[in-house]
């Protein structure tokens, strides 16, 4: 109901709701309450209303880590990257939030600035990042190594991977995925392959993204019929 009122503009009504069940034990508000009403606040460009109501979820005792998460992703997604990076880094960031912001929201505001294709942004961020000392995961390098690739500098994708490897991080098909297509352009299809066989040995299922690009690779590079042996390998 919640989310049907604010698809309307309805917030008022939806606060009488929200009030309502907050009477009820039987229908106390959650943090999926919370998340509805931080999307439809930002998908309808009151940012001031979400953030108002950020600093409200302490009246309902969900100040904690996850209703901040579940607010900076509803902020990243509609693409409201500075506000939410001024809330992460501004001066009284911590102050505000009230404890530490760990690697995911990090993450949500890199995703956000990946999606904007504000590049510069993203390189800048993921750089704070390091100065700040923020332990960067998967997800961290899966963002970073898509935006190398997107803004045409696939062989530091290729160096990031690398990175990973000297760190111990296990990869995904998601970055192998990256890497496949990186390393193809970057240092050539045999390249690629190797890297395919890599995530054989190690377990990592390829998916059809991972053979998209590898025939897509050797097809550029005029090897047909290697091509077709690969398409025989997805059959089976």
């Amino acid at each position: 109901m919640i989310d049907i009122l604010g698809k309307f503009l309805e917030f008022d009504l939806s606060w009488d709701l929200i009030e309502l069940m907050r009477k009820q034990y039987y229908s106390i508000p959650n943090h999926v309450t919370f998340r509805i009403l931080f999307k439809r606040y930002v998908s309808a460009h009151l940012v001031k209303e979400a953030i108002s109501t950020c600093d409200r979820m302490e009246e309902f005792n969900f100040k904690d880590e996850l209703s901040f998460s579940i607010f900076f992703d509803a902020l990243s997604e509609y693409k409201y990257v500075i506000e939410a990076e001024e809330m992460c880094l501004g001066k009284n960031s911590n102050r505000e939030v009230g404890f530490y912001l760990d690697t995911k929201i990090y993450n949500m505001i890199l995703r956000g600035w990946f999606k904007m294709w504000w590049w510069s942004k993203c390189r800048e961020f993921w750089e704070e990042m390091d100065r700040r000392g923020v332990h960067k995961d998967l997800h961290s390098y899966s963002i970073c190594m898509a935006m190398q690739c997107k803004s045409g500098k696939p062989w530091k994708a290729v160096k990031l991977y690398k990175e990973m490897k000297k760190k111990g991080i296990e990869l995904d098909v998601v970055v192998y995925n990256t890497v496949v297509h990186a390393m193809g352009r970057s240092e050539g299809i045999d390249f690629s392959i190797r890297l395919y066989r890599e995530m054989m040995e190690l377990g990592c299922v390829p998916n059809v993204v991972t053979y998209n690009a590898i025939i897509k690779l050797l097809c550029e590079n005029g090897r047909v019929r290697e091509a077709y042996k690969v398409l025989d390998q997805m059959c089976v």
